[in-house]
């Protein structure tokens, strides 16, 4: 088996959709980093992180079958390769974020928020957040667009699978935990690693529903799954351990979020992203079709989206606003990504 031949360029007639969709990310950035009103960058941070997943979960695909192997990655390969080249321009949307630490982050304005002297000092300031984001940022990058170009040998894979586990853990601290530089989680980095790889998981799963491709479509359902279950896990064992060991600062992380409107996110988090996906994937008849499971993916994918809200809390002004611009951004970023796929999705049936 050969892997599908990946070319780089759109088809012609897609070229006006690939500049459009480019033109609008870039102007939302721009406007962004001009126009985000005081005390709403938070909105900017969820869109961003909540699109971040599906480029960065490409990249963990495309690792790990470089490592393991299977029909499943070159089946894949031409949806996630199309995601994981808009790294670069996810990379670039993180502007806004380090324009507005301090509006985000309660650390960035007051050292003395942090518990410890030490860590203000040598970890949690500003400048050491943005040399570890662009680092981590510009890793991923280089990986993604390598591993979109190229398909990786198990070296490079196995090597490239180490560096965003590493760098997944300063990021996850940074870019989320560290909104409340009080409160810590140990589970996180697996936590927001595992929602990356769903996401991605999710989003291909209606891709190839939209594409008709059929071919393999159990594998896809059960990694699907599998990447439901560990979120779900994690999630719940989190909660579980915090609120059994009882101590005030973290058990207030979790009282500031179970408000009432909180609750019921959260329920609709568990119900639209965990137990109706789960339990339509138990069908085999769910499983072998490409259309059921991309409904699965879209019911994964708002669950997901949902998750990520409740993580950051926002005010009810701010989280409207973040629903806002990702459903714009993340229209113009799906349309680059369709209008990258060209005629990638064609040569699947060359490995059924």
């Amino acid at each position: 088996m050969t892997a599908p031949a990946l070319s780089l360029r759109p088809q012609r007639r897609r070229m006006p959709l690939l500049l459009l969709a480019a033109i609008v990310a870039v102007a939302l950035v721009v406007a962004a980093v001009f126009l985000m009103p005081s005390g709403l960058s938070g909105a900017w941070l969820i869109a961003w992180l909540f699109l971040l997943g599906f480029p960065a979960g490409s990249l963990v695909l495309l690792l790990a079958h470089g490592l393991t192997g299977g029909d499943w990655g070159f089946v894949a390969r031409p949806f996630l390769a199309a995601m994981a080249l808009t790294m670069p321009l996810l990379a670039v949307a993180f502007v806004p974020i380090a324009l507005a630490l301090p509006d985000i982050y309660v650390w960035a304005g007051h050292a003395e928020a942090v518990r410890h002297e030490a860590v203000a000092e040598f970890y949690l300031n500003a400048p050491a957040f943005l040399l570890r984001s662009i680092v981590i940022l510009a890793i991923w990058s280089v990986l993604a667009v390598l591993a979109a170009l190229v398909p990786l040998g198990p070296v490079i894979s196995a090597l490239g699978i180490l560096l965003y586990g590493l760098s997944i853990s300063f990021g996850s601290i940074d870019w989320l935990m560290s909104l409340d530089p009080k409160w810590f989680s140990t589970a996180y980095p697996a936590l927001l690693s595992v929602s990356q790889i769903g996401s991605a998981l999710a989003l291909l799963a209606v891709l190839r529903a939209v594409f008709g491709q059929e071919v393999r479509n159990g594998d896809f359902a059960g990694l699907l799954i599998a990447a439901i279950l560990g979120v779900t896990y994690l999630a719940f064992i989190q909660y579980l351990v915090m609120w059994s060991g009882n101590l005030p600062e973290k058990v207030g992380w979790y009282v500031a979020r179970l408000t009432p409107s909180g609750t019921a996110l959260v329920a609709a988090t568990f119900i639209v992203g965990s137990v109706l996906p789960f339990s339509m994937l138990l069908f085999s008849a769910v499983r072998k079709s490409a259309r059921w499971t991309g409904f699965a993916g879209l019911f994964c994918l708002v669950g997901l989206y949902l998750h990520l809200t409740w993580l950051v809390g926002l005010a009810p002004a701010a989280a409207w606003l973040a629903l806002l611009l990702t459903i714009v951004l993340g229209g113009a970023w799906l349309a680059i990504v369709v209008s990258l796929l060209g005629t990638r999705h064609e040569g699947e049936e060359r490995h059924a």
